[in-house]
C-alpha cells in the first residue's frame, strides 16, 4: 500500500484504523496479511457515492495508475511490497 498512496506505513495504519472503528470498513485477517473492504452497515447511498468517487476522483485514477505500475514493474518501488519476491 505504501507504493500504490506514496504514503507511509504508519499513516496508512491509523488512517485504516479511524475507518474501522468508524464502522466505516471491515477486516479479515489471513495470517500476518489483513485485507479490508467497505462495511456491509454501509448506506447504500454512501456505498453508491464512495464507488463513484473511486473511479472518477483524479486521487483514484492516479492510485490506481499505481497499482497497474506496480504489476508490471520487476523491481517495485518501496520496502514492504508484497510483490517483490514474485
Amino acid at each position: 500500500m505504501e507504493t500504490v498512496f506514496s504514503m507511509e506505513q504508519s499513516r496508512i495504519s491509523h488512517a485504516l484504523r479511524s475507518l474501522r472503528q468508524a464502522g466505516l470498513i471491515e477486516e479479515r485477517r489471513d495470517g500476518r496479511w489483513i485485507f479490508y473492504k467497505a462495511s456491509e452497515a454501509l448506506p447504500k447511498t454512501l456505498y453508491s457515492y464512495l464507488s463513484e468517487f473511486a473511479t472518477a476522483s483524479p486521487e483514484s485514477l492516479n492510485d490506481s495508475k499505481n497499482v497497474v505500475e506496480l504489476l508490471k514493474s520487476s523491481k517495485p518501488k518501496g520496502k514492504r511490497c508484497p510483490l517483490r519476491n514474485k
